[in-house]
């Protein structure tokens, strides 16, 4: 599935038992890589919630890994794949869906005939005291970090970085200044409702959008009164929607969702899987 460019392997666990036997940190480089698995953004993982007591308050628990094995932690563009794929194969089309992720619950529901969907994305956390000086290759960038259940590094730029985005971005998700790692977004304003960015994705490199990240740009941009609490924002994937309308509230996501295709995973892969 690809939501924006961002794509996904996506798996009912539910459907195979086996990948309950399978250590997924340690299988999701084999399976996402593009020249021996494959080849994806990122691993969605999909069960029936094991708490029976939480059903009415959410149905599908989310296990998110990047392509080196790491949790994503969560995935706005993924989920969003995740909750289409849900609709698809269970009748749900056109439902509201809510899912389980890292401990938070996240609503997503059908937004408009587009095919797009909505996500509630929950309240972003701010690193306080505004921003900060992030110094690399002898250059030094202004920085806002900004948490939506991942940590991001927002840094708004003149104009879009070109292909330093890659040497740039790598060495920032490393900075010490990230003990976990970042993400990290390059910002460009074109107007106060329209953002450009480009994003170094933690643990899966240079995207082609990024949902959390998308979500990430618009707080910074609100926080430092430089965009709307409603943006559209660019990226190279494809247009995504962020609207906060509340700033002490969640933040929402609205974005497409979209199948690529569907089939077996080889015997020979899943044998390489089980010997990690």
């Amino acid at each position: 599935m690809q939501g924006c460019g961002n794509h996904f392997v996506v798996i009912d666990a539910d459907v195979h038992p086996l990948c309950t036997q399978i250590d997924w940190a340690k299988s999701a480089p084999i399976l996402l890589n593009q020249h021996i698995g494959i080849c994806a953004d990122g691993l969605m993982l999909v069960s029936k919630g094991k708490d029976e007591s939480n059903r009415d308050r959410f149905s599908y628990e989310v296990s998110m890994y990047n392509p080196d094995g790491s949790s994503m932690g969560m995935c706005g563009n993924g989920i969003r794949c995740v909750s289409a794929f849900i609709a698809r194969g269970h009748n749900l089309i056109g439902a509201p869906l809510n899912f389980l992720v890292e401990g938070r619950i996240i609503e997503t529901e059908p937004s408009g005939p587009d095919g797009h969907i909505r996500v509630n994305m929950g309240v972003p956390l701010l690193e306080q005291g505004g921003e900060a000086t992030l110094n690399i290759g002898g250059r030094s960038f202004r920085f806002l970090k900004v948490s939506m259940g991942n940590p991001h590094c927002v840094i708004f730029v003149e104009r879009q970085v070109g292909d330093e985005v890659i040497t740039l971005g790598s060495a920032i998700e490393k900075h010490s200044l990230f003990p976990e790692r970042t993400n990290v977004e390059f910002v460009e304003l074109v107007h106060r409702d329209h953002l450009n960015v480009r994003v170094w994705e933690r643990g899966a490199g240079l995207t082609m959008a990024c949902g959390t990240g998308a979500c990430a740009a618009v707080v910074a941009g609100v926080k430092l009164n430089r965009c709307a609490l409603s943006c559209r924002v660019s990226l190279p994937g494809g247009e995504l929607f962020v609207e906060w309308p509340e700033t002490q509230g969640p933040v929402f996501l609205s974005g497409p969702a979209q199948f690529v295709f569907s089939g077996d995973i080889s015997d020979d892969l899943i044998s390489k899987l089980f010997r990690r």
